[in-house]
């Protein structure tokens, strides 16, 4: 729509406008990320749902330049709600050793909004009106917001089962975990048993099964006759309470309900973190990457290429987005390969990080090519795919290696500040480089994406060995140990 003659838009006034969501955009993520850490990730995401849909519906409401800009700010604002209450929903619920597979489904709703959004609103506007361009998305997300509602639960514990990282070692055999939490209810029961005398112990242990175990944690009963419920034993009871209904064997509520607060913990976990520092720069550049080429890249072959009109030019970029799907989906079952492959002493970061240098380094090749290729549409179009496919994987695996070297708690904070540094690399994507375009040229321009890819591999190189969380809580509780 903005490269249409008819509106009088110039390179730098689109570059302007393509400025402006992601800004919003960003910055939303980073706020959001940070008290999502304390909030319902599955209510944030259906409001963050349904609150857009009314603004795509005011949308249709106004004619006026300043009303749609004020309305695409707000957008943003709201969209940023969605991505880190995934990423908690998706840590919560798939364990470290199939989360890349899944991480990599979620990441591909990129490429299929992009790819089905034009067909709907495209669709509904010309048969029925623009305004119905923007109604008929807002519906979509209207029913989708209502399906999350009612459907998605926060985490396996908020439904009485075990972790799904518990679950994931019992689903392989790995039996160790489990059984140390039994053990460790049984020496907590005990005791209690020790303050009430007559106490009447029943611990049952998990039933094994498949995915999920059938009886989903175990389950402590004392009961007492009324003369032997003293205020201590209720105190102890309690206390147990708290480390069964855990479901892991750990007090996986007490930060979250103690003082130290959503500031202290996106001080402590995240901003603290040299390696979230590192993600943070190489998120930066592969962002700038992303929006520089969805943007520019039609321009590029129009002015330079011999490609007749946008038209045309649209068709052969195409394949960024389908390319961009399958180098998700193909990245994100690739890193959970290398984990299950993995030595000992090898960071299960650092093996998703490898993943993501060499794709990096086929994205430098299929950005040297794109510049020097004819103007042979079916060349252009898979080379186009090409730099989708090695594009998309880092994006999703570095929003992931993030998530994981936070760990549960603070998955929110650390995608929020992640995604906020991330956003302002894509709207530097936008009015800066449509100002080297027309200072310079589209050799820079290329010449710039060049050196980012080199820049976000070079950064990512200095943590190539990095552990997730449970690594370093696992060693930690290793050391603890006596010897």
């Amino acid at each position: 729509m903005v490269a249409s003659p008819a509106l009088g838009l110039d390179i730098t006034a689109i570059g302007v406008i393509t400025s402006v969501f992601p800004l919003t955009y960003g910055c939303s993520k980073f706020v959001s990320g940070v008290v999502g850490d304390v909030l319902s990730p599955s209510i944030m995401l259906s409001t963050g749902l349904a609150l857009t849909a009314c603004v795509n519906v005011l949308f249709g409401c106004g004619s006026t330049l300043g009303w749609f800009a004020t309305l695409w700010a707000l957008n943003g604002i709201l969209q940023g709600w969605g991505g880190p209450a995934c990423a908690k929903l998706i840590s919560a619920w798939y364990a470290g050793g199939e989360r890349g597979t899944y991480w990599g489904l979620w990441n591909i709703s990129h490429n299929f909004g992009a790819f089905l959004a034009p067909l709907l609103a495209g669709t509904a506007a010309v048969r029925l009106g623009w305004r119905a361009g923007v109604w008929a998305p807002a519906a979509v997300a209207l029913v989708i917001s209502a399906l999350v509602a009612l459907a998605v639960r926060d985490s396996p514990e908020k439904m009485g089962r075990v972790s799904a990282e518990t679950a994931w070692a019992h689903a392989r055999g790995e039996q160790t975990e489990i059984g140390s939490e039994i053990a460790e209810v049984r020496t907590e029961i005990g005791e209690v048993a020790e303050l009430a005398p007559g106490a009447v112990v029943d611990v049952r242990e998990p039933s094994t099964g498949a995915r999920a175990p059938d009886a989903t944690q175990a389950v402590a009963v004392v009961s007492t006759t009324p003369a032997a419920t003293t205020t201590p034993r209720a105190e102890m009871d309690a206390m147990v309470g708290a480390n069964v209904q855990s479901g892991d064997g750990a007090m996986v509520g007490a930060n979250v309900q103690s003082g130290d607060g959503m500031i202290q913990r996106l001080l402590t976990n995240v901003l603290s973190s040299g390696r979230i520092w590192v993600l943070a720069l190489a998120f930066l550049c592969v962002y700038l990457l992303r929006q520089g080429l969805t943007t520019w890249l039609i321009f590029y072959l129009v002015e330079t290429q011999g490609v007749a009109n946008f038209s045309q030019a649209a068709a052969r970029v195409s394949g960024l987005e389908l390319g961009g799907l399958v180098g998700s989906l193909y990245a994100g079952r690739l890193s959970d390969h290398m984990i299950a492959r993995a030595r000992p002493g090898q960071g299960f970061v650092g093996r998703r990080l490898l993943v993501v240098r060499g794709y990096l380094i086929g994205l430098f090749g299929a950005l040297a090519s794109l510049r020097t290729l004819p103007n042979v549409w079916w060349l252009q179009w898979l080379t186009v795919f090409g730099v989708g496919f090695f594009l998309y994987g880092p994006q999703m695996l570095i929003g992931l290696c993030g998530a994981e070297l936070v760990g549960r708690e603070s998955v929110g904070a650390s995608e929020g500040f992640l995604g906020w540094v991330a956003y302002l690399g894509a709207a530097s994507a936008g009015y800066p480089l449509s100002l080297l375009v027309r200072r310079f040229g589209w050799p820079l321009f290329f010449q710039t994406l060049l050196a980012t890819v080199l820049l976000a591999f070079g950064l990512l190189a200095t943590i190539g060995n990095a552990p997730s969380f449970t690594q370093r809580e696992g060693e930690a509780q290793r050391a603890a140990q006596p010897a």
